[in-house]
Protein backbone atom coordinates (compact mmCIF):
# COMPACT_ATOMS: atom_id res chain seq x y z
CA UNK A 1 0.00 0.00 0.00
CA UNK A 2 3.07 1.88 0.99
CA UNK A 3 4.70 1.41 -2.74
CA UNK A 4 2.19 2.06 -4.38
CA UNK A 5 1.17 5.86 -2.95
CA UNK A 6 4.49 6.28 -3.53
CA UNK A 7 5.00 5.40 -7.37
CA UNK A 8 1.64 7.66 -7.52
CA UNK A 9 3.43 10.50 -5.84
CA UNK A 10 6.21 9.84 -8.39
CA UNK A 11 4.29 9.81 -11.11
CA UNK A 12 2.57 12.95 -10.66
CA UNK A 13 5.71 14.73 -10.08
CA UNK A 14 7.26 13.40 -13.11
CA UNK A 15 4.18 14.81 -14.81
CA UNK A 16 4.23 17.80 -13.76
CA UNK A 17 7.89 18.28 -15.01
CA UNK A 18 7.41 17.12 -18.20
CA UNK A 19 4.29 18.84 -18.30
CA UNK A 20 5.89 22.24 -17.99
CA UNK A 21 8.82 22.14 -20.23
CA UNK A 22 6.54 22.59 -23.25
CA UNK A 23 6.26 26.07 -21.90
CA UNK A 24 9.50 27.05 -21.76
CA UNK A 25 10.06 25.59 -25.40
CA UNK A 26 7.06 27.99 -26.45
CA UNK A 27 8.15 30.97 -24.73
CA UNK A 28 11.47 30.70 -26.21
CA UNK A 29 10.68 32.02 -29.77
CA UNK A 30 9.27 35.34 -27.92
CA UNK A 31 12.20 36.06 -25.96
CA UNK A 32 14.24 36.28 -28.47
CA UNK A 33 12.18 38.13 -30.51
CA UNK A 34 12.56 40.89 -27.75
CA UNK A 35 16.40 40.54 -27.12
CA UNK A 36 16.47 41.47 -31.08
CA UNK A 37 13.81 44.52 -30.70
CA UNK A 38 16.12 45.61 -27.62
CA UNK A 39 19.29 45.51 -29.95
CA UNK A 40 17.90 47.64 -32.73
CA UNK A 41 16.48 49.85 -30.11
CA UNK A 42 20.29 49.95 -28.75
CA UNK A 43 21.38 50.48 -32.23
CA UNK A 44 19.12 53.99 -32.96
CA UNK A 45 19.83 55.14 -30.16
CA UNK A 46 23.59 54.87 -30.14
CA UNK A 47 24.09 58.01 -31.43
CA UNK A 48 22.00 60.36 -29.15
CA UNK A 49 23.41 62.62 -26.76
CA UNK A 50 23.77 61.50 -23.13
CA UNK A 51 22.25 64.15 -20.48
CA UNK A 52 23.40 63.19 -17.06
CA UNK A 53 21.18 65.42 -14.61
CA UNK A 54 22.99 63.64 -11.29
CA UNK A 55 25.31 65.30 -8.39
CA UNK A 56 28.11 62.33 -8.29
CA UNK A 57 30.29 65.21 -10.60
CA UNK A 58 34.02 64.64 -8.94
CA UNK A 59 34.03 68.51 -7.51
CA UNK A 60 38.34 68.69 -5.92
CA UNK A 61 36.79 71.68 -3.89
CA UNK A 62 34.90 69.39 -1.78
CA UNK A 63 37.29 66.75 -1.76
CA UNK A 64 40.23 68.25 -0.93
CA UNK A 65 41.81 67.93 2.70
CA UNK A 66 40.90 71.33 3.66
CA UNK A 67 37.36 73.48 3.24
CA UNK A 68 38.15 75.49 -0.22
CA UNK A 69 36.39 78.19 -2.18
CA UNK A 70 38.24 78.74 -5.71
CA UNK A 71 36.23 81.65 -7.82
CA UNK A 72 36.78 82.86 -10.98
CA UNK A 73 37.71 86.01 -12.47
CA UNK A 74 34.61 85.67 -14.99
CA UNK A 75 31.96 85.61 -11.58
CA UNK A 76 34.06 88.60 -9.62
CA UNK A 77 34.01 90.88 -12.99
CA UNK A 78 30.20 89.69 -13.39
CA UNK A 79 29.19 90.99 -10.24
CA UNK A 80 30.02 95.05 -11.67
CA UNK A 81 31.89 95.88 -9.02
CA UNK A 82 35.36 97.65 -10.13
CA UNK A 83 36.80 96.32 -7.09
CA UNK A 84 38.11 92.89 -6.27
CA UNK A 85 38.12 93.07 -2.69
CA UNK A 86 34.48 94.88 -2.77
CA UNK A 87 33.51 91.59 -5.08
CA UNK A 88 35.63 89.38 -2.63
CA UNK A 89 33.25 90.61 0.42
CA UNK A 90 30.13 89.45 -0.96
CA UNK A 91 31.15 85.94 -0.30
CA UNK A 92 30.17 84.20 3.68
CA UNK A 93 33.97 83.94 4.73
CA UNK A 94 34.50 87.35 4.30
CA UNK A 95 33.49 90.64 6.45
CA UNK A 96 33.91 93.85 4.56
CA UNK A 97 35.84 95.37 7.31
CA UNK A 98 38.38 97.81 5.09
CA UNK A 99 36.49 98.43 1.76
CA UNK A 100 35.63 101.30 -0.73
CA UNK A 101 32.51 101.51 1.27
CA UNK A 102 33.89 102.27 4.73
CA UNK A 103 37.75 101.90 4.60
CA UNK A 104 37.68 105.93 6.07
CA UNK A 105 36.71 105.19 9.29
CA UNK A 106 39.99 105.19 10.22
CA UNK A 107 43.02 107.74 9.55
CA UNK A 108 45.58 106.52 6.33
CA UNK A 109 42.95 103.61 5.62
CA UNK A 110 41.05 105.55 2.80
CA UNK A 111 40.64 103.59 -0.39
CA UNK A 112 42.39 100.43 0.87
CA UNK A 113 40.74 96.83 0.35
CA UNK A 114 41.96 94.61 3.44
CA UNK A 115 40.50 91.31 2.86
CA UNK A 116 39.24 89.99 6.73
CA UNK A 117 38.83 86.47 6.83
CA UNK A 118 35.60 85.59 9.05
CA UNK A 119 36.18 88.57 11.01
CA UNK A 120 39.24 87.83 13.26
CA UNK A 121 41.26 90.28 11.68
CA UNK A 122 43.33 91.68 8.74
CA UNK A 123 46.09 90.83 10.68
CA UNK A 124 44.85 86.91 10.69
CA UNK A 125 44.05 86.64 7.07
CA UNK A 126 47.20 86.00 4.88
CA UNK A 127 47.35 87.22 1.52
CA UNK A 128 49.38 85.38 -1.19
CA UNK A 129 49.95 86.05 -5.22
CA UNK A 130 51.01 82.93 -6.63
CA UNK A 131 51.47 81.39 -3.33
CA UNK A 132 53.95 83.66 -2.29
CA UNK A 133 53.71 86.87 0.32
CA UNK A 134 52.97 90.17 -1.28
CA UNK A 135 54.45 93.96 0.27
CA UNK A 136 52.01 95.31 2.73
CA UNK A 137 50.32 98.23 2.02
CA UNK A 138 50.55 99.84 5.71
CA UNK A 139 53.78 99.77 7.21
CA UNK A 140 54.12 97.89 10.93
CA UNK A 141 51.64 95.20 9.67
CA UNK A 142 50.88 92.23 7.17
CA UNK A 143 48.05 94.48 5.50
CA UNK A 144 47.40 93.97 1.96
CA UNK A 145 45.82 96.30 -0.52
CA UNK A 146 44.00 94.04 -3.08
CA UNK A 147 43.83 96.76 -5.56
CA UNK A 148 47.25 96.60 -6.22
CA UNK A 149 46.24 93.27 -8.05
CA UNK A 150 46.04 93.34 -11.62
CA UNK A 151 42.58 92.62 -11.85
CA UNK A 152 42.33 91.52 -15.85
CA UNK A 153 45.67 89.05 -15.19
CA UNK A 154 43.68 86.98 -12.42
CA UNK A 155 42.72 83.89 -13.43
CA UNK A 156 40.92 82.64 -10.29
CA UNK A 157 41.48 83.08 -6.55
CA UNK A 158 41.42 80.13 -4.00
CA UNK A 159 40.39 80.59 -0.10
CA UNK A 160 40.74 78.37 2.77
CA UNK A 161 39.59 79.18 5.91
CA UNK A 162 41.87 76.22 8.41
CA UNK A 163 44.44 74.55 9.02
CA UNK A 164 46.99 77.11 7.42
CA UNK A 165 49.09 78.50 10.98
CA UNK A 166 51.34 75.61 11.32
CA UNK A 167 52.28 76.04 7.33
CA UNK A 168 52.29 79.83 7.33
CA UNK A 169 52.77 80.92 11.36
CA UNK A 170 49.68 83.24 12.82
CA UNK A 171 49.49 85.61 10.35
CA UNK A 172 46.91 82.82 8.67
CA UNK A 173 44.93 81.96 11.66
CA UNK A 174 42.03 83.00 9.78
CA UNK A 175 42.79 81.58 6.23
CA UNK A 176 44.38 82.11 2.90
CA UNK A 177 43.62 83.78 -0.05
CA UNK A 178 45.79 83.15 -3.06
CA UNK A 179 45.66 85.01 -5.93
CA UNK A 180 46.93 83.01 -9.40
CA UNK A 181 47.54 85.43 -11.92
CA UNK A 182 47.95 84.05 -15.76
CA UNK A 183 51.29 82.83 -16.30
CA UNK A 184 50.79 82.74 -20.35
CA UNK A 185 48.80 85.52 -21.54
CA UNK A 186 49.29 86.67 -25.03
CA UNK A 187 47.85 89.38 -27.01
CA UNK A 188 46.13 92.39 -25.97
CA UNK A 189 42.42 93.10 -24.48
CA UNK A 190 41.50 96.43 -22.94
CA UNK A 191 38.17 96.66 -21.03
CA UNK A 192 36.46 99.44 -19.25
CA UNK A 193 32.74 99.83 -17.44
CA UNK A 194 31.17 103.17 -15.70
CA UNK A 195 28.02 103.10 -13.77
CA UNK A 196 26.04 105.78 -11.40
CA UNK A 197 23.52 105.30 -8.61
CA UNK A 198 19.36 105.64 -9.26
CA UNK A 199 20.34 109.18 -7.42
CA UNK A 200 22.42 110.15 -9.96
CA UNK A 201 25.44 110.35 -7.52
CA UNK A 202 28.34 108.37 -6.85
CA UNK A 203 29.82 107.80 -10.15
CA UNK A 204 31.88 104.77 -10.46
CA UNK A 205 34.67 104.51 -13.57
CA UNK A 206 37.13 101.64 -14.56
CA UNK A 207 39.63 101.46 -17.43
CA UNK A 208 42.11 98.76 -17.86
CA UNK A 209 44.49 97.70 -20.29
CA UNK A 210 46.40 94.53 -20.75
CA UNK A 211 49.23 93.19 -23.27
CA UNK A 212 51.74 90.36 -23.11
CA UNK A 213 53.42 87.90 -25.05
CA UNK A 214 54.85 84.47 -24.62
CA UNK A 215 58.70 83.93 -26.03
CA UNK A 216 61.25 81.24 -26.09
CA UNK A 217 58.91 79.02 -27.52
CA UNK A 218 56.48 79.21 -24.21
CA UNK A 219 58.71 78.99 -21.84
CA UNK A 220 58.67 82.66 -21.07
CA UNK A 221 56.16 85.23 -21.01
CA UNK A 222 56.04 89.16 -19.97
CA UNK A 223 53.03 90.85 -19.32
CA UNK A 224 51.85 94.81 -18.85
CA UNK A 225 48.90 95.41 -17.03
CA UNK A 226 47.31 99.40 -16.56
CA UNK A 227 44.37 100.00 -14.25
CA UNK A 228 42.38 103.36 -13.46
CA UNK A 229 39.70 103.57 -11.10
CA UNK A 230 37.25 106.51 -10.26
CA UNK A 231 34.96 106.84 -7.61
CA UNK A 232 33.34 109.47 -6.50
CA UNK A 233 32.57 110.56 -2.63
CA UNK A 234 29.39 110.19 -1.17
CA UNK A 235 28.60 112.59 1.43
CA UNK A 236 26.25 111.65 4.84
CA UNK A 237 23.84 114.92 3.10
CA UNK A 238 23.58 113.64 0.32
CA UNK A 239 21.34 110.84 1.85
CA UNK A 240 19.72 112.40 4.33
CA UNK A 241 16.46 109.50 4.96
CA UNK A 242 19.56 107.38 6.01
CA UNK A 243 21.99 109.05 7.86
CA UNK A 244 19.62 112.15 9.09
CA UNK A 245 22.95 114.33 8.45
CA UNK A 246 20.33 117.44 7.80
CA UNK A 247 17.20 116.44 9.92
CA UNK A 248 18.63 114.50 12.84
CA UNK A 249 19.98 110.93 13.53
CA UNK A 250 17.69 107.96 14.18
CA UNK A 251 18.83 106.06 17.24
CA UNK A 252 17.81 104.52 20.58
CA UNK A 253 17.82 107.86 22.81
CA UNK A 254 17.66 107.89 26.83
CA UNK A 255 14.34 108.93 27.71
CA UNK A 256 13.79 108.03 31.51
CA UNK A 257 16.45 108.16 34.47
CA UNK A 258 18.05 105.13 34.70
CA UNK A 259 18.48 103.50 38.14
CA UNK A 260 15.32 104.43 39.04
CA UNK A 261 13.91 103.94 42.99
CA UNK A 262 11.77 100.72 43.46
CA UNK A 263 14.25 97.80 43.28
CA UNK A 264 14.35 94.74 45.96
CA UNK A 265 17.69 94.18 47.80
CA UNK A 266 19.72 91.74 45.12
CA UNK A 267 17.53 93.00 42.24
CA UNK A 268 18.05 95.74 39.61
CA UNK A 269 16.45 99.16 40.59
CA UNK A 270 13.78 99.58 38.12
CA UNK A 271 10.24 101.56 37.77
CA UNK A 272 9.19 99.35 34.74
CA UNK A 273 9.64 101.82 32.52
CA UNK A 274 12.24 101.10 29.40
CA UNK A 275 14.98 103.59 29.74
CA UNK A 276 15.57 104.11 26.31
CA UNK A 277 13.12 104.98 23.07
CA UNK A 278 14.36 105.19 19.31
CA UNK A 279 13.33 108.55 18.43
CA UNK A 280 14.35 110.41 15.22
CA UNK A 281 15.89 113.67 14.67
CA UNK A 282 18.34 113.53 17.60
CA UNK A 283 20.93 116.24 17.61
CA UNK A 284 24.19 117.02 20.23
CA UNK A 285 22.96 119.49 22.31
CA UNK A 286 26.02 121.36 22.95
CA UNK A 287 27.64 121.44 19.38
CA UNK A 288 26.30 123.38 16.52
CA UNK A 289 28.20 124.46 13.61
CA UNK A 290 28.43 128.19 13.89
CA UNK A 291 29.32 127.44 17.66
CA UNK A 292 27.82 127.26 21.16
CA UNK A 293 28.09 129.67 23.82
CA UNK A 294 25.93 127.82 26.77
CA UNK A 295 22.92 126.30 27.53
CA UNK A 296 20.34 128.66 29.60
CA UNK A 297 17.37 127.97 31.79
CA UNK A 298 14.15 126.55 30.29
CA UNK A 299 16.49 123.59 28.48
CA UNK A 300 17.10 126.28 25.91
CA UNK A 301 21.09 127.66 24.32
CA UNK A 302 22.44 130.45 23.24
CA UNK A 303 24.07 129.82 19.51
CA UNK A 304 25.35 131.24 16.90
CA UNK A 305 24.22 131.36 13.34
CA UNK A 306 26.09 130.94 10.52
CA UNK A 307 26.09 134.89 10.28
CA UNK A 308 28.00 135.39 13.58
CA UNK A 309 25.09 136.79 15.33
CA UNK A 310 23.49 134.91 18.53
CA UNK A 311 20.03 133.70 19.06
CA UNK A 312 18.09 131.27 21.29
CA UNK A 313 17.53 128.03 19.88
CA UNK A 314 15.21 126.20 21.76
CA UNK A 315 14.58 122.71 20.70
CA UNK A 316 11.39 120.35 20.85
CA UNK A 317 13.22 118.45 23.56
CA UNK A 318 15.67 118.32 25.79
CA UNK A 319 17.26 115.04 27.36
CA UNK A 320 19.30 116.64 29.46
CA UNK A 321 17.38 115.90 32.69
CA UNK A 322 18.21 111.96 32.19
CA UNK A 323 21.34 112.23 31.44
CA UNK A 324 22.22 112.92 27.89
CA UNK A 325 23.63 115.78 26.42
CA UNK A 326 21.35 115.42 23.10
CA UNK A 327 18.14 117.02 22.23
CA UNK A 328 15.34 116.50 19.55
CA UNK A 329 14.94 119.21 16.86
CA UNK A 330 16.36 122.30 17.46
CA UNK A 331 19.98 123.72 15.77
CA UNK A 332 22.22 121.52 17.25
CA UNK A 333 24.78 119.40 15.45
CA UNK A 334 23.94 116.23 13.98
CA UNK A 335 27.55 115.11 13.46
CA UNK A 336 27.02 113.91 10.53
CA UNK A 337 26.62 116.52 7.87
CA UNK A 338 30.12 117.25 7.38
CA UNK A 339 31.06 113.43 6.94
CA UNK A 340 31.73 110.97 4.07
CA UNK A 341 29.44 108.16 4.13
CA UNK A 342 31.55 106.93 0.85
CA UNK A 343 35.45 108.17 0.60
CA UNK A 344 36.51 109.11 -2.71
CA UNK A 345 39.08 106.94 -4.81
CA UNK A 346 41.07 107.53 -7.36
CA UNK A 347 43.83 104.59 -8.08
CA UNK A 348 46.38 104.24 -10.78
CA UNK A 349 47.84 100.87 -11.15
CA UNK A 350 51.05 99.59 -12.87
CA UNK A 351 52.21 95.88 -13.04
CA UNK A 352 54.89 94.01 -14.80
CA UNK A 353 54.99 90.49 -14.70
CA UNK A 354 57.64 88.36 -16.17
CA UNK A 355 59.07 84.75 -15.68
CA UNK A 356 60.75 82.25 -17.64
CA UNK A 357 60.93 78.65 -16.94
CA UNK A 358 64.35 77.13 -16.58
CA UNK A 359 63.64 73.50 -15.50
CA UNK A 360 65.27 72.08 -19.18
CA UNK A 361 68.76 74.01 -18.41
CA UNK A 362 68.99 71.95 -15.16
CA UNK A 363 68.32 68.46 -16.38
CA UNK A 364 71.78 66.62 -16.72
Amino acid sequence: MKKSRLMIAGSAISLALFASMPSYAQEAPADAAAVDEDEEEADEDEGKPILVTGSRIARPTLASAVPLTSVTIDDLQGTGEVSLGDALNDLPSLRSTFSSGNSSRFIGTAGLSLLDLRGLGTDRTLVLVNGRRHVTSTPGDNGFDVNTVPTDLVERVDIVTGGNSAIYGSDAVAGVINFILKRDFDGITARAQGGISSRGDRGTYFASILAGQNFADGRGNIAVSAEYTRQQPLYFRDRDGLTGAASGRCQFQLTDPQGAAGGEIGQSATDGIPDTSFLCGIRNGTISDAGTVSGIVGGRFLRFDDGGNLFIDTPTQNFAAFGSGNTQGGSGSTLRNTGSLLAAVDRYALNVLAHYDFSDAFKP
